[in-house]
């Protein structure tokens, strides 16, 4: 079956909510959340002759979209509709302030099937790590891209990350990205976005411009939680 044949609905109808709940494999104690995204319009829903026959639940956080449930008609399983209704969400929000999609594979068996999506893992040693949750994530807006670090010739704007709290100045940072400004600007032509752990140490150069803190204690304003977030320079 052909992803052109489906169509895609951002506000479903309680009768097509209805016919979710008479199909869905979700035990029925998810299906407060399910009621909660349906009313609160982040829930969407894909059409294949004029039946339901798959649906995604999400919330809208800081600048990440976390995706609660995404469940396909038993009776069409493997026909792309969840890449299809991740797709559509991908290009809803993709010239928005929400740049990526995060979650947690359940059962940790699905990790698969998001490494297909394109999906990866949080970095070793995050926070949201340390259980036997799996935690991925997809960035699909425009931000920095972040490398792993080498010793190669940076720009003189640049971020540094460490996957530690501790002291930094005795081994080199895990990750980095170059940033650029507007002109005249302290705003980031690109956002950065990492999916890492708040209490993480990052310094940022930016010309005469160089400090070195925990990621938490940069901007204590943010209203931003779930990953680094940063569009200009404090």
């Amino acid at each position: 079956m052909q992803t052109n044949k489906y169509i895609i609905n951002f506000s479903p109808t309680e009768q097509q909510m209805a016919e979710i709940y008479s199909w869905t494999t979700f035990p029925i104690n998810n299906w407060s959340s399910i009621d909660s995204s349906f009313r609160n319009k982040t829930l969407a829903i894909a059409i294949y002759e004029n039946k339901v026959i798959g649906f995604i639940a999400y919330k809208l956080e800081g600048a990440s979209i976390y995706i609660e449930i995404v469940n396909t008609h038993p009776n069409f399983e493997k026909r792309g509709i969840a890449r299809f209704l991740v797709g559509k969400i991908a290009e809803l929000y993709s010239h928005s302030e929400y740049k990526a999609f995060y979650l947690f594979c359940a059962p940790n068996e699905t990790q698969c099937f998001w490494k297909k999506l394109g999906f990866d893992y949080f970095p070793e040693n995050q926070l949201k790590n340390r259980n036997e949750r799996i935690w991925m994530f997809y960035i699909f807006g425009e931000v920095c891209t972040i490398k792993k670090y080498a010793e190669i010739k940076k720009g003189e704007h640049f971020v540094e990350i460490w996957n530690s709290e501790l002291n930094t100045d005795s081994c080199d940072p895990n990750w980095y990205t170059d940033i650029e400004f507007h002109d005249n600007t302290k705003k980031l032509k690109k956002p950065l976005l990492f999916f890492g752990d708040d209490k993480w140490q990052i310094r940022i150069k930016a010309g005469i411009y160089d400090m070195t803190c925990r990621y938490k204690d940069y901007d204590r304003t943010s209203e931003v939680f779930e990953c680094f977030f940063i569009d200009e320079i404090k």
